[in-house]
C-alpha cells in the first residue's frame, strides 16, 4: 500500500477497509476496498477483490475483479455509466470511475487487484482520511486512526480502518 504522500507500508487484513474519505463533518464521499486471502478468506497473503465508491447524489459504485461494475447494485458488464455527477468506464484492463463533487478518479484493474485513487483538485489535500492518509505533503503524519491519534504499527493502523462488521 502506498500513501497519497508517499509513503509505503504492508498491511494484510481480511475485512473491508477505509481507503480514503472526507474527514470533515460533512462526509461527501467514502471509497472502500474489500480485502480477502489469496487462497483462503483470512490468511495471508491478501488483496483487494472489490471497490465501492459511495458519494452525496449518486448510487453505490462497486468494481469487481473481472472489470465489471454495480450501480446501485445493478451489474454492468461490457457497458459504460455516465451521469452529471459520475461516469464509469469498463474495458478488458480497467475500471476508471470518476467523479465531479468531489473531484477524483478511481482507477481498478481488478485481475492484479490494484487500485489507484487521484485526488483530481487542491480542495481535498488534507481533508481526507484513511489508509492512503491525509493528502497533505508530509507521510511523518499519515498513520492517523479514525479517532486521531497516531498509530504505532501499520498493523494497528490498517485495522484501525475496518469497517464495522466487514470481517469474516
Amino acid at each position: 500500500m502506498t500513501t497519497f504522500d508517499g509513503l509505503k507500508y504492508n498491511f494484510q487484513g481480511y475485512c473491508t477497509y477505509v481507503l480514503v474519505k472526507n474527514c470533515d463533518s460533512q462526509g461527501k464521499f467514502e471509497i472502500t476496498a474489500d480485502v480477502r486471502g489469496r487462497r483462503e478468506p483470512t490468511k495471508p497473503p491478501t488483496r483487494m477483490v472489490a471497490i465501492n465508491i459511495s458519494a452525496i447524489g449518486i448510487p453505490t459504485i462497486r468494481l469487481l475483479e473481472d472489470n465489471s461494475f454495480m450501480i446501485g447494485g445493478k451489474l454492468h458488464r461490457g457497458s459504460n455509466f455516465h451521469s452529471e455527477l459520475a461516469s464509469v468506464i469498463s474495458s478488458r484492463d480497467n475500471v476508471i470511475a470518476r467523479l465531479s463533487k468531489p473531484k477524483l478518479s478511481v482507477i481498478w484493474n481488478g485481475k492484479p487487484h490494484k487500485v489507484q485513487v487521484v485526488l483530481n483538485g487542491r480542495e481535498l489535500a488534507g481533508t481526507v482520511c484513511g489508509l492512503l492518509g491525509n493528502a497533505d505533503g508530509d507521510t511523518t503524519n499519515d498513520f492517523i486512526k479514525p479517532d486521531g491519534d497516531p498509530a504505532s504499527s501499520a498493523e494497528e493502523f490498517g485495522n484501525s480502518w475496518a469497517v464495522k462488521n466487514s470481517c469474516p
